[in-house]
């Protein structure tokens, strides 16, 4: 959703139609409100459905929806005001078990800007006096398919060519779509799963929040039937996210950098980035967190980036100092040589003796990501920069004051932040099999934004 816009209309509930009320629905920067003059029952209630059409002629089902405030004035008359998490346009699904769908195509944020994508092929203008002649050759690219599971995912690039005779103009628009498509429909709560899914890998590339701003449906209520062909009327999904408002605007004054063909990371990698979902989860949601939630404190933002490196050793690395067995004697040679009234405690204490420290773990993968490219060139003064956040950890866990001087503050902090960042992007990039000159570029074109960002917030 990326402007606000209004449904003036009548609405009802699915199991009371004959109690219809005028209203019109928001929606805004703080959701999707209903404001109707008038209301469906006495008493405050959280319908699960509220069913509505439009002055224009359009089917509205709003689902997850609850009361947010009643009100009765005396001369006047009763208002009602609902919020909505979900609304459908376009369609009535009378039960939450009817809101099915074949396909989502979904626009999401920065992909316009960061992709190769483009239908424009040509512009050839006036070459010389006496010219007149005006062509633009458009002609949308080859719609990329991943077969993913019972889903077909389709990046694709659609025109849209307006000519307005009054006004003497010709506009034409390229949006990039992910279109996730089931021969049998899903659920709406499966289908928002993989598009968020595919959201995530989108910011995965990106480097900064992807949201979806348009999506699209279709559903067999919605599927009409002329002259034995099937067509399917499209429906749209609008979700009560604020903060696709607020997502992370450009900058007019600079261009961000181009990730490169999408299409090409979308064909080969999107498949593993679901096969994977599992293995990677606790990796991933720690790294993409600190994207998504761009207020939290800088503090924050390193321990989340800690714990995802930590995740990521004990998941693909190794998580033992020792084999099983030597370490098991280890701990009865220590535990029987102790005081039997401590030895409870002791064993308590010793639980995870066997894990490596933070400081082995950044060695180890800095040394196996190194077989095979050059971090040094992403990663400068490696052993400098494990000591300080290996020193900071340590006084923000522990709050250890012998620490204090020598953690990182301000600057500093944000400096081993981003190569704490750094670290853990290449990691999810190795696992998804990018090869290292991939890994190199799309790493390296991230860093040099974010020096542009860091210059230009200077002013």
């Amino acid at each position: 959703m990326t402007k606000e816009s209004e449904y003036k209309g009548i609405w009802w509930l699915p199991d009371n139609p004959e109690t219809r009320v005028h209203g019109s629905l928001r929606l805004v920067e703080e959701g999707l409100i209903l404001d109707l003059i008038g209301s469906f029952k006495e008493f405050f209630s959280n319908p699960e459905i509220i069913l509505g059409f439009s002055s224009d002629g359009k089917k509205i089902t709003l689902h997850k929806c609850f009361e947010i405030d009643s009100r009765f004035a005396i001369p006047g008359f009763q208002t009602s005001l609902f919020e909505a998490l979900e609304a459908f346009v376009g369609v009535h699904f009378q039960t939450k078990d009817e809101i099915k769908f074949k396909s989502l195509s979904v626009h999401y944020s920065h992909l316009n800007l960061r992709s190769h994508l483009s239908g424009l092929c040509a512009l050839k203008l006036p070459q010389r006096k006496g010219e007149e002649e005006l062509l633009i050759s458009c002609k949308p690219p080859e719609v990329i398919q991943v077969d993913i599971g019972d889903y077909k995912v389709c990046l694709e690039m659609k025109l849209r060519c307006n000519f307005s005779p009054y006004e003497k103009a010709v506009d034409i628009k390229e949006k990039t779509y992910v279109t996730i498509e089931s021969a049998e429909e899903r659920s709406f709560e499966d289908l928002k799963r993989s598009i968020k899914h595919i959201q995530d890998f989108l910011t995965l590339l990106v480097g900064q929040p992807v949201y979806p701003l348009e999506i699209e449906a279709r559903t067999e209520l919605s599927k009409e039937i002329m002259n034995d062909e099937v067509n399917y009327l499209p429906v749209q999904v609008y979700l009560g996210m604020s903060r696709i408002f607020g997502a992370q605007q450009f900058r007019s004054f600079y261009v961000p950098f181009n990730v490169g063909n999408i299409g090409e990371w979308f064909r080969n990698y999107l498949k593993g980035w679901f096969e994977k979902k599992e293995s990677l989860e606790s990796v991933y949601t720690l790294y993409l967190g600190t994207l998504y939630n761009p207020s939290m404190y800088p503090e924050q933002k390193f321990l989340s980036l800690v714990y995802a490196i930590e995740a990521y050793h004990r998941h693909f690395v190794k998580n033992c100092e020792l084999p099983e067995v030597e370490h098991k004697r280890r701990l009865e040679e220590i535990l029987s040589a102790s005081p039997e009234k401590h030895r409870t405690w002791l064993q308590e204490k010793l639980k995870y003796s066997n894990e490596p420290s933070l400081r082995k773990r950044l060695k180890e993968i800095m040394e196996e990501i190194s077989k095979n490219m050059a971090l040094g060139e992403l990663i400068p003064n490696q052993k400098i920069i494990v000591d300080d956040i290996v020193t900071t950890r340590n006084y923000l866990v522990h709050n250890d004051e012998n620490l204090k001087e020598k953690s990182a503050k301000g600057e500093k902090l944000l400096d081993i932040t981003e190569k704490l960042r750094t670290l853990v992007k290449i990691c999810l990039f190795k696992e998804l099999g990018f090869t290292p000159e991939e890994i190199k570029h799309l790493i390296g074109l991230e860093n040099s934004n974010l020096e542009i960002d860091r210059s230009v917030n200077t002013f």
